[in-house]
């Protein structure tokens, strides 16, 4: 950046972590207790955005938070 430069909001989103199409992780919490199935990103995210994600395993559409680059996590 160059003092008195203009900041649009492109400059400030955040970078997306995963993309449509990616293989994920899917975390499925509940207090001490976690569970990892596979997955697959519906849609793109940044950190802690929630997008739409494939459970491989039965294959239902969940929403989930992005915690990390290819890995996603749900609350039970």
């Amino acid at each position: 950046m160059v003092i008195d430069q203009v900041i649009t909001p492109v400059a400030l989103e955040q970078p997306q972590m995963i993309h449509k199409g990616d293989q994920v992780v899917i975390i499925a919490r509940s207090g001490s207790l976690a569970v990892r199935m596979p997955g697959e990103a519906m849609s793109d995210g940044g950190f802690n955005e929630q997008i739409r994600v494939k459970n491989l395993n039965s294959q239902r559409v969940i929403k989930a938070n992005v915690t990390g680059p290819g890995q996603v996590e749900v609350a039970m």
